[in-house]
């Protein structure tokens, strides 16, 4: 019996040079998405809260005063009249970016505004 001849080296990187151009032009030859890509709004979480019924409303805070808000960290919370959305207030916290020394977790100058809502179990 006749052994086959297997196939020298540069038979082999033409075939696999082959195969790539092929591949190449299959790729290119499809229309790519346009980058970056954009998601339908229709299938956004925006979307879906905003056709929600409001079943009830009611101000949490007017913004007056501090009552049901704490600070925590670095800096100071209070009422500013700049700024403000409807009234005559509005919250303003104030904090450096780095504290004296590092706290434990990051980053160094992490500062709160937590508002409390009585009776309340969210």
């Amino acid at each position: 019996m006749k052994q086959q001849k297997k196939p020298s080296v540069s038979c082999k990187t033409c075939l696999l040079f082959t195969v790539i151009i092929a591949m190449t032009n299959y790729v290119l030859g499809q229309k790519l998405p346009e980058m970056p890509m954009k998601a339908p709004y229709k299938n956004t979480l925006q979307y879906v809260w905003s056709q929600k019924t409001v079943l009830e409303s009611r101000l949490l805070s007017d913004m007056e005063s501090m009552d049901h808000w704490e600070h925590q960290g670095f800096g100071n919370l209070t009422i500013s009249g700049e700024n403000t959305y409807k009234g005559q207030g509005a919250l303003l916290l104030t904090s450096p970016t780095k504290g004296d020394k590092p706290t434990r977790g990051r980053p160094w100058g992490a500062a709160n505004a937590i508002y409390t809502v009585p009776g309340e179990d969210w």
